[in-house]
């Protein structure tokens, strides 16, 4: 049992348990000891039985000590004086009592808002002695707190700033209360990001917004690289790839979709536009189209706008010029050039470069072709071969006029574009007498920019004369459209799968026109020897004519899409000429472009708080919605307060913490368990006893189990108050 021992004034010992609530002993004096009598209360000594003097009180504390005095003055003097156990303050006794307390939640516990040692910790709020603290910090307030990494104001995970408020890979959360962003560049798909290739580079196939560009796909966990047209394999921005690069058999060699026109049984019939081909049509329903089907640019897979884009049509804005696909086929001379004998050239094509003597009447020679195109959509040849139409040698030969040699013995294919430039009037044109380079090179020689043995060459003359053109073009009838053509040698438009105009024959340059009325109707006419300056390149005027009205059936419905092919050859080494103009044929198709100062982000934008907003103010909005300066863009903008910027601005202790200041630190003079076990500034850690070292660890101090003279007598460290040492290093006299 535990015994406590008190020595009054050196003449009366006494040894009493400990535990004991009061006791009493007599003989000479009594002594009476009560544990709990108010601090400053005195009670009467009992007079002793033999002993005739008076008694004295003692003022007590915790406990009291009461001497009755006897015959002995000096048992009545200590009776009088009393003496009482020393009331011992400490850390957990849940009062303040102490000048280096900060709190005191009557526990020795750490990481509950005051520490075993009494110090407040950073995030807590200890407002009542004795009572537990409270935690200040809530994750989805809006307010980053100690230990929060983030805090977008929610809960929700996934979107950059976790269900506990901590930063998610991949994402920067550089304003409180406000929506993370996925950071492009860091190699980590994310969010609204398509691709990110580690870099904000363009042009290697995602861009600075982290959206892949056209003509790349951006593969999962893998580099972006180009996509290949004709590889078979529809990639990326690609709508069909078919294995080739060839245009005109329903994907094009930009591997978009072409119209699919006619039906099974006839090659007349509107022609069936998709979305994303890049022909918008009000009779389709379609709010849009960008020739992909690519949501997130403006237009989205279903041909509708978007939000935060504004999309714009070529007739809107028409382009200063219109690039089509064509495709030349070169020949092999059938005959010798002669005027007194006809010599064929073995393995040459009889129908090009025929002598005059074998050509039975030189000039526009209308009726080669049938009035419609076959099912294949090529001219059908109108003679037999029993009886085949003058200048020609029959549908053998014809057939292969605009259809590829598989054997390329007597024709080689060479696909290519022709360039038509926007005129003052609206009109599209190309003409070979004005613009260059044909008027250099004295006509239209398209295949002299190819070599052998991708053509057959020149032959023997000054340029790369027989050769064949297909062009096709596909347009939204809506009445008032206008074709003219000059050139040699012939010439056959096709509209809706019907002859339009017809300069067939080995001839001068011709002229023709073709016009469209909103009724589906179609008018034709043709000059012979005009339009090309009397026949020749770089001669006089254009020869008009007025065009008739056509007996054949176009069918042709306002709002539908319609195909116009032009057929050409060019059979004989006098000149060539090609002069083509196109009215109101432009198709519509979409562009779409972001709208900043809409106040919606879009996937090319990198921000948009709105006009009024996008004022360039830090981690704001430049009016060109890029971002402004930022905390996380890893530059410290000391103009706007930062302390620190290391682009990811995380840390929670010795670093740079969220919103770019220096983060928790030793000498702030708050206290950050667990990295610190006291902190009471830098101007105070001096390593004083029972304050704070310079590196926040504690100086010596009552508890530590090291005894500290000449402050402690003792110290059993968290034993203290239980052994002969008391709380405050103080001993016990123990017996």
């Amino acid at each position: 049992m535990r015994t406590i021992k008190w020595t009054i004034l050196g003449s009366l010992t006494l040894t009493v348990p400990a535990a004991m609530g009061s006791f009493a002993c007599s003989g000479k004096g009594t002594i009476v000891y009560q544990k709990g009598v108010p601090s400053g209360v005195g009670q009467a000594g009992a007079r002793g039985d033999d002993v005739p003097s008076g008694s004295g009180g003692s003022t007590g504390g915790k406990g009291q000590i009461v001497a009755t005095g006897g015959n002995s003055p000096d048992a009545a003097a200590a009776g009088t004086a009393g003496v009482e156990e020393e009331v011992v303050a400490f850390c957990g006794d849940g009062l303040m009592n102490r000048a280096e307390e900060q709190c005191d939640d009557a526990n020795n516990n750490d990481a509950d808002g005051c520490t075993a040692t009494c110090l407040l910790e950073a995030g807590w709020v200890c407002s009542t002695p004795g009572q537990p603290c409270e935690y200040t910090v809530f994750c989805g307030d809006g307010k980053i707190g100690v230990s929060e990494t983030c805090d977008d104001g929610n809960l929700n995970p996934g979107d950059g700033c976790s269900d506990t408020c901590q930063l998610e890979p991949g994402y920067a959360c550089p304003i409180p209360k406000a929506a993370c962003r996925p950071i492009c560049g860091d190699g980590m798909v994310l969010g609204r990001e398509e691709c990110d290739d580690g870099n904000l580079t363009p042009d290697d196939g995602c861009n600075e917004t982290c959206q892949t560009e056209p003509g790349w796909v951006c593969p999962p966990a893998e580099a972006c690289r180009p996509t290949v047209c004709g590889d078979g394999v529809p990639e990326g921005s690609e709508q069909c790839d078919d294995g080739n690069l060839l245009p005109y058999d329903g994907c094009s060699k930009e591997c978009t979709s072409e119209p699919a026109c006619g039906t099974v049984d006839s090659p007349a019939g509107l022609c069936a536009s998709s979305c994303g081909d890049g022909i918008m049509l009000a009779s389709d329903a379609e709010e849009c189209d960008d020739g992909n089907n690519i949501s997130g640019d403006g237009c989205s897979a279903t041909c509708t706008s978007e939000l935060g884009y504004e999309c714009t049509t070529l007739t809107d804005e028409p382009p200063a010029a219109i690039v089509l696909p064509i495709v030349y086929r070169d020949f092999k001379a059938g005959w010798e050039e002669s005027r007194t004998e006809a010599i064929a050239i073995a393995g040459g094509h009889p129908d090009f470069e025929r002598p005059f003597t074998v050509l039975v009447d030189e000039g526009l020679q209308p009726g080669i072709v049938a009035s419609t195109l076959g099912l294949d959509r090529k001219p059908i040849y109108a003679g037999t071969a029993d009886a085949p139409i003058p200048g020609t040698e029959g549908p053998e030969y014809f057939d292969q006029w605009y259809r590829d040699d598989p054997t390329q013995t007597v024709s080689l294919r060479i696909d290519s574009t022709l360039t038509l430039t926007r005129q003052a009037d609206g009109s599209y044109s190309m003409n070979s007498a004005t613009d260059d380079p044909w008027q250099q090179r004295g006509g239209f020689f398209p295949l002299d920019d190819f070599a052998e043995p991708q053509t057959f060459g020149n032959e023997g003359q000054t340029h790369n004369y027989l050769f064949t053109s297909e062009l096709r073009y596909w347009f939204e009838y809506k009445g008032g459209e206008e074709l003219l053509f000059s050139g040699d040698d012939d010439v056959f438009v096709f509209i809706n799968g019907t002859l339009a105009l017809d300069l067939g024959g080995v001839h001068r340059a011709a002229y023709g026109r073709i016009q469209l009325d909103t009724a589906g109707g179609v008018a034709s006419c043709t000059v012979e020897g005009a339009g090309m300056g009397g026949g020749r390149a770089g001669g006089g005027g254009q020869t008009t004519c007025t065009p008739v009205p056509l007996t054949a059936a176009f069918g042709l419905e306002l709002g539908k899409i319609y195909e116009v092919v032009l057929f050409q050859a060019e059979r004989h080494t006098t000149e060539s000429n090609y002069w083509l103009t196109l009215t109101n044929f432009l198709s519509s198709t979409t562009t779409c472009d972001p709208v900043c100062g809409d106040g919606i982000q879009t996937p090319d934008e990198a921000c948009d708080l709105g006009a009024e907003n996008n004022t360039g103010e830090h981690g704001g909005c430049n009016p060109d919605c890029t971002l402004a300066p930022y905390c996380g863009d890893a530059h410290v903008d000391t103009d706007f307060g930062e302390q620190c910027d290391d682009g990811v601005n995380t840390s929670l202790y010795g670093g740079c913490a969220p919103g770019c200041v220096l983060g928790p630190f030793c000498g702030d003079g708050q206290l950050q368990t667990p990295w610190e076990k006291c902190d009471l500034g830098a101007e105070n850690n001096t390593g004083a006893y029972g304050g704070c070292n310079p590196d926040c660890t504690l100086a010596p101090y009552c508890g530590d189990g090291h005894i500290d003279e000449p402050r402690e007598k003792c110290d059993d460290g968290p034993a203290n108050g239980t052994t002969n040492c008391r709380e405050d290093c103080t001993e016990k006299i123990v017996t």
